[in-house]
């Protein structure tokens, strides 16, 4: 599994790229403020920071991203509907898991199927752990009126 981590770690920039050109470009997030100066090369660099966040856990052991609970603040706080919250959590981990697939059908990538299935049972792990942080987050009251 860790040569899989590793492959993507190195391949994180077009794997962003797909989820930002596939799913994120889709979201009513992205509607919402497609005009805005620098908003979808803040929106690359951030997910391109939570990734590098996540190997580091990963490398730790852990199974879980914590700042994802800032992330889902923030969200809350530019009106994001929880429904895009929600929708845009998970099709970043469908696009890695379509990117890797593209990677191995096209002989750019190979591995065992053992650690395919390794990567797999654990990527699903990391995205039910992280996204509680993100819900929590989200779902937080700063105040009464909320």
């Amino acid at each position: 599994m860790k040569q899989i981590i590793n492959y993507l770690e190195s391949h994180i920039e077009p794997l962003i790229d797909y989820w930002l050109s596939t799913y994120y470009v889709k979201s009513d997030e992205y509607e919402l403020r497609k005009n805005v100066d620098g908003f979808l090369d803040a929106q690359r660099k951030e997910t391109l920071a939570l990734f590098l966040t996540a190997f580091e856990n990963i490398r730790k052991g852990s199974c879980a991203v914590p700042v994802f609970e800032e992330i889902g603040e923030d969200r809350r706080d530019m009106n994001t509907s929880f429904k895009d919250v929600y929708t845009n959590y998970h099709a970043v981990y469908t696009a890695a898991i379509e990117f890797m697939d593209v990677q191995i059908q096209t002989g750019k990538a190979d591995f065992s199927l053992e650690d395919y299935s390794k990567f797999i049972l654990f990527f699903r792990k990391l995205e039910l752990n992280s996204g509680r942080h993100l819900f929590e987050g989200f779902l937080k009251r700063q105040d009464s009126s909320y």
